[in-house]
């Protein structure tokens, strides 16, 4: 694996440096114009090389104008190009995956029945996303609010990034298609969007969770007569969430069991006087709080 990867890695240092050459013979358009369309991205008349495999990486990181730009009718093409495993959806990270095991010899470049998985993305309070499923993942698109700087954690694999003006695109993937699991990336900012495909190329539908309690700020707030409190159990727990007036009074409490994820409690104060209350949230040693205000 180390020498195909290093194989791969001089391919692409000749792809960008205008040196790269390839010998085999185009697809005959005619012969079969699904097949040959498909995984040839940069429109040269060779599908499923390391190039359409670059410019495939870059438009993660870049965005559309990494495709094939001379002519409307060349961009729609390289864009149907992309639906590299034949499913009928175009610029997907399953068709990334996809070309890459085509690449490297481990996948036949024929459409390929694709299956859709649940994954859950873990995240904490310092920025670091975690997935954990029996299907190794083999690709990461991830958006993060702002200008950051990421970090990769996911072992043997890649990671492009780049700042897109408003937020910045990470790119998590691997040339010798190696797979990760666990921490992959840490980007201390919130995340706008994540993309997953497993090492097999199946798609993935991201399901994200916290790993930390969290109490959120009521809603609304002001409120007249009730409000909504939300909170985040990362696992299975009892809870306690208490409030009181600004004199420490107990004006009501609620004890339950809550499953893994957001909890939600209505509160209605109807019959308690205008001003601050506070509800402080009780999961076994942890304990948070907010402050709330009611107006009639």
């Amino acid at each position: 694996m180390f020498r195909r990867a290093l194989t791969y890695l001089f391919l692409v240092t000749l792809v960008m440096t205008g040196l790269f050459a390839c010998t085999e013979a185009p697809f005959d358009p005619n012969a079969n114009p699904e097949v040959s369309l498909r995984g040839d991205l940069n429109l040269d008349g060779i599908a499923f090389t390391v190039a359409d495999m670059v410019m495939f990486t870059n438009y993660y990181i870049e965005g559309q104008g990494a495709l094939y730009y001379e002519d409307l009718n060349g961009y729609t093409q390289s864009i149907e190009a992309s639906d590299v495993n034949g499913d009928g959806r175009t610029l997907e990270l399953a068709d990334l995956v996809f070309l890459i095991r085509v690449i490297v010899g481990d996948e036949l470049p024929i459409p390929k029945v694709i299956r859709t998985i649940n994954a859950i993305v873990t995240y904490d309070n310092q920025g670091t996303l975690s997935v954990n499923h029996e299907n190794w993942m083999g690709a990461a698109f991830v958006i993060f609010e702002g200008h950051v700087t990421p970090v990769l954690l996911a072992e043997n694999m890649e990671m492009k990034s780049a700042f897109d003006g408003r937020n910045t695109r990470v790119l998590i993937y691997s040339m010798d298609a190696s797979s990760f699991s666990g921490d992959f990336v840490n980007g201390n900012a919130n995340v706008l969007s994540i993309e997953m495909a497993t090492a097999r190329a199946n798609r993935v539908r991201v399901i994200t969770k916290s790993r930390e309690y969290a109490l959120d700020q009521n809603y609304p707030n002001p409120f007249n007569p009730t409000t909504t409190i939300e909170f985040n159990l990362p696992q299975e727990s009892d809870y306690e969430l208490v409030i009181t007036n600004s004199t420490n009074k107990v004006v009501a409490s609620f004890i339950g069991h809550g499953h893994a994820g957001v909890e939600s409690i209505v509160w209605d104060a109807t019959g308690l006087g205008s001003g601050f209350y506070y509800a402080t949230l009780t999961i076994g040693d942890w304990q948070g709080s907010i402050k709330m205000m009611f107006t009639r």
